[in-house]
């Protein structure tokens, strides 16, 4: 299983490129960094059958983001955050 993991510093060329290194890699999932995703990201992922797990999503405002925009799954240092 390999899969591309993306951060802040990485936004600018990831927002251009992440097609290119999906192709280049060969990837089976993505985890962008919450700063980065998008309906567009969400919409690409879905139709190439990838998980599609954000991270760091620590707030209430963030998670019911990633919910209402049906990523797979998020990644917290908050966890108490997802139980509610």
């Amino acid at each position: 299983f390999t899969s591309l993991i993306w951060s802040r510093e990485e936004v600018s060329f990831l927002q251009k490129f992440y097609k290119l290194l999906y192709w280049v890699s060969k990837t089976n999932g993505f985890h962008p960094d919450i700063n980065f995703i998008d309906e567009k990201l969400v919409n690409w992922a879905k139709s190439k059958g990838l998980p599609l797990l954000v991270f760091t999503v620590n707030t209430k405002e963030g998670m019911a983001k990633m919910k209402k925009m049906g990523v797979d799954g998020v990644i917290s240092d908050n966890p108490e955050v997802m139980n509610k």
